[in-house]
């Protein structure tokens, strides 16, 4: 039996002011998956909307020429380490994410070896709508700690040297490169023109 089969994808969806179909919210998981399902092919990845519409973010332009894709972890991979280092508080991304680059840049995890640990802003889509989002990247793959289904995102940010990204977020006393762009923005340009 197929589990896609007549299966009522307008029922679980809604347009945006753009066209583009979100899920609604408050779906069931299997509601969720099918509609992920038959979504994939019609949203953008995280970059191409920001390719679209950089002009609606202060820090658009920035983003499309020193970003890069973060791939998404696999569903089990994800699971398994939200288990080991525990589920974040969710809507903090941002200090998650720096708390724990903090963390693993003095005592790395066995499973990064060595690869690059970095902390990324930038964009994140999945199903639900698109949103500014932190994460760290390990060689490449995002690692996020504060979104359950991050095995069903796509991720397209800069990536900041965590000394750097930790020194600026205590100059402008707050967690979020992107989230506080009047106050970073100089201190991000500078760096980029050094």
């Amino acid at each position: 039996m197929n589990l896609f089969e007549n299966y009522d994808l307008e029922a679980c969806v809604s347009p945006d002011e753009r066209g583009y179909r979100w899920m609604k919210e408050g779906l069931r998981e299997i509601d969720f998956l099918r509609t992920r399902w038959k979504l994939r092919r019609t949203l953008p990845t995280a970059r191409e909307y920001l390719q679209r519409h950089a002009a609606d973010f202060p820090w658009g332009e920035l983003c499309l020429q020193h970003g890069q894709v973060s791939q998404p972890p696999a569903y089990l991979t994800n699971m398994q380490l939200l288990k080991r280092e525990g589920f974040l508080e969710p809507g903090h991304c941002f200090r998650n994410s720096m708390k724990m680059v903090r963390r693993w840049k003095d005592e790395p995890p066995d499973w990064v070896g060595d690869q690059q640990i970095t902390y990324v802003e930038g964009l994140a889509l999945d199903p639900t709508g698109i949103f500014l989002h932190g994460w760290i990247d390990v060689g490449g793959q995002a690692v996020d700690l504060t979104f359950m289904r991050a095995y069903m995102t796509t991720y397209f940010g800069v990536r900041f040297e965590p000394d750097w990204a930790d020194e600026t977020c205590r100059q402008i006393d707050k967690y979020g490169i992107f989230h506080t762009w009047e106050k970073s923005q100089p201190l991000l340009e500078a760096k980029l023109a050094a």
